[in-house]
């Protein structure tokens, strides 16, 4: 169990949120790793699919085809792991108990678990598809706007093309302020009772703008840890990818027989989806260190009201 709902500091959620990954790793790998296994190997899939394309070995429209299911089975499988980490953060709050309810047939442990975790999936689909839309639609209306403004300009030069960017860089970072406060919205969704996305969003989505320095602060502090980590970690399978993709392209441009590259690339596939498992575990600390944000949030709003 955890004092999730305390006032901290900058460092105090960091601090805390690596802390917990650290004194609770084996159950963290116990319950997350099934899960990174599977999106790592769609992922490997989605990999192999690609180059299968580029190779022209599977008709287009099939590959074509095959990839956007893989792309939903990623997607999906993105919110199941979600799903069972937010399922694990209730139980150490003390929000629910890993114990059945009354009334449910006695089943498995593990047969519970995820029943309790399809039912998080489900609620959470609707957040994260007004998440999603949010994104695409600011993305979209910056995209369109800033092809329209840059062709209407009179005499284009490489100073006004320069300038365009700018602004255009400018648009994508107020976008993502303006996005950020929804960090606090999905984990007060997810970790409260139940309540309808949109409403939740209109509800908390105040509170995180009230907040929004910290939780950037925070959120920027704990990446950057983590990335030099996930870096370290996944230097060799970049270095191992650019080189095979390299020889694969000449290969396929030559037109030499890429039989022996393309396996070689399904080999090297498998090994990024290993190397994708461990990232995603190393990125837990970061959705901890988020938890206990949440919860510091939470309480000085509480206390407020």
């Amino acid at each position: 169990m955890i004092e999730l709902y305390k006032e901290r500091s900058y460092a105090a959620c960091i601090k805390e949120g690596f802390e917990f990954f650290q004194k609770n790793l084996k159950a963290f790998v116990k319950v997350m790793l099934p899960y990174c296994i599977i999106v790592a190997l769609l992922n490997a899939a989605s990999s192999i699919l690609s180059c299968a394309m580029l190779l022209q070995t599977v008709p287009p429209m099939l590959s074509a085809l095959l990839y956007f299911l893989v792309v939903l089975l990623i997607f999906a499988a993105a919110i199941f792991t979600f799903s069972r980490l937010f399922l694990l953060y209730r139980r150490v709050a003390g929000i629910e108990s890993a114990e059945q309810e009354d009334g449910m047939k006695k089943m498995k442990q593990w047969k519970f678990d995820l029943l309790r975790t399809c039912q998080l999936a489900k609620r959470s689909l609707p957040f994260i598809l007004c998440m999603t839309i949010a994104i695409v639609l600011l993305c979209s209306i910056i995209g369109v706007a800033g092809i329209y403004a840059y062709q209407a300009i009179p005499g284009r030069t490489a100073v006004t093309a320069a300038i365009a960017v700018f602004i255009g860089v400018v648009l994508i970072l107020v976008a993502s302020l303006m996005l950020m406060p929804l960090t606090y919205s999905f984990y007060h969704y997810m970790m409260q009772k139940e309540k309808p996305a949109l409403k939740t969003i209109k509800q908390t989505y105040r509170a995180g703008r009230k907040h929004l320095w910290k939780i950037v602060g925070v959120s920027a502090l704990a990446m950057f840890i983590l990335l030099v980590l996930i870096l370290i970690l996944q230097l060799p399978e970049l270095i191992l990818s650019q080189a095979l993709q390299h020889s694969l392209t000449d290969s396929v441009n030559m037109g030499d027989n890429v039989s022996v590259p393309f396996g070689g690339f399904c080999l090297l596939a498998l090994a990024s989806a290993v190397m994708m498992t461990f990232a995603q575990l190393a990125y837990l600390p970061y959705y901890n260190v988020l938890l206990f944000l949440y919860g510091d949030i939470y309480k000085i709003e509480e206390l407020k009201d």
